[in-house]
């Protein structure tokens, strides 16, 4: 069988007037890696024609299908023409869809006719010609619901790391970007007003007792190991980190160059381990994510922070801000990419604070970010889950009871 068996395009049409930005998906709205959706950031801005969704319809982005962005749809809506929307024909399950949708395989299979180079679409006949394996209903349905569990899981996950990442960092520009920390009174500093200083080197007010020193006082950054390209292959006995994988807030697990030999010149310092901070030196320059696995390798052009002060989630916190990403940009240079050096960043001047106040921010989020590794580890077991279950069941090699 393929997949034009079982389901089908959706082909009706919904007005973007009669839906609101919840039930909007656009390609760019649709996350990358089988992370499901976002919401779009607008409605269109004139009136138009989009593919009416129904909830558990699988909707497919076609442009750049190696992107992998896929979402099984819990709401009516509409989404854009080059989102493809998929629905189960009847008597058969919109779970197993989903579970289809969700193999490397699909979207490989998308990518066989793509047309065009720089933006490539799939071939919408070459999707429904998808080989699947020939399922009694309820096995369609047991398949479809254990995938689907696995899903919401990973989902849950993210969402909840979102929003422990997003109490971290507004904790940090309360106090270290608005300098409204508590006083010694508990009110907020600045807005109670607490004394600020004038700092000629930054040529702006900071308050009273905080310092202003070069990144290079409470960091280290090092880069990766040169590896030659001619030892890498697609799979491989070690998983090495380069830029690629260095997105921003998150590292991409999805697609590792490997080496099969360790060289010998290799130093200790390009073995992560979970927990360390990693730093894009090239291209689309200062990406920062911290690792959440063990079995890892560093390559060059991505850099290590290795906090020389213990507080780790300041100096995390630190490089995410935008006021230093500007910094880091400005500084990089290159003709074909941008680029930007470990001494370059550690040159660069930062604000400060008190160390009590520092130890108090460590203490605040401290099990939040240990839980945020803690489910980002979970996250990584079940993606391996699922990506190594899927191909199985989807010919036959294995069954669930």
């Amino acid at each position: 069988m393929v997949l034009k068996d079982i389901a089908y395009y959706v082909e009706e049409s919904i007005s973007s007037d009669i839906i609101d930005l919840s039930q909007y998906v656009t390609t760019d709205s649709l996350l990358q890696n089988k992370e499901g959706r976002t919401l779009a950031l607008n409605l269109p801005p004139q009136p138009c024609c989009l593919t009416h969704f129904l909830p558990g319809d699988v909707l497919v982005a076609n442009i750049r299908p190696y992107l992998k962005k896929v979402w099984m749809a819990n709401v009516e809506g509409g989404c854009s023409k080059d989102v493809l929307v998929i629905r189960a024909k009847d008597n058969h399950y919109s779970e197993y869809i989903y579970a289809l949708s969700l193999q490397d395989a699909f979207f490989e299979n998308a990518m066989l006719g793509n047309k065009g180079t720089q933006m490539p679409r799939g071939d919408k006949k070459k999707i429904m010609e998808f080989p699947v394996f020939d399922y009694e209903k309820d096995d369609e349905h047991r398949i479809g619901k254990i995938i689907e569990n696995i899903q919401n899981k990973i989902s849950l996950n993210t969402r909840i790391n979102a929003e422990l990442e997003a109490m971290a960092k507004q904790l940090y520009d309360y106090w270290f970007v608005q300098f409204d920390f508590p006083d010694e009174n508990g009110k907020p500093y600045k807005s109670s007003g607490g004394k600020m200083v004038y700092n000629k080197t930054l040529k702006r007010e900071i308050p009273e007792g905080w310092q202003v020193i070069q990144i290079g006082e409470i960091a280290a950054i090092k880069s990766g190991f040169p590896f030659k390209s001619e030892t890498m292959v697609d799979k491989g006995k070690y998983k090495i980190v380069t830029i690629k994988n260095v997105q921003d807030g998150y590292l991409d697990l999805s697609n590792f160059t490997c080496i099969d030999d360790l060289p010998n010149t290799i130093k200790e310092y390009c073995f992560l381990g979970i927990g360390d901070i990693l730093i894009s030196l090239t291209g689309n320059v200062g990406r920062v994510c911290i690792v959440s696995r063990e079995d890892l390798l560093l390559n060059q052009r991505v850099g290590k922070i290795e906090s020389k002060t213990g507080f780790v989630n300041w100096t995390y916190q630190l490089f995410v801000d935008k006021s230093i990403r500007i910094q880091i940009e400005n500084w990089s240079n290159g003709c074909a990419q941008a680029n930007v050096s470990p001494i370059d960043i550690e040159n660069l001047f930062i604000i400060k604070p008190k160390d009590d106040l520092l130890v108090k921010y460590e203490k605040f989020v401290c099990d939040s970010s240990k839980n945020d590794i803690i489910m980002k580890q979970q996250n990584n077991y079940l993606t391996h889950l699922r990506d190594s279950l899927l191909p199985m069941l989807m010919n036959g090699q294995v069954t669930i009871e």
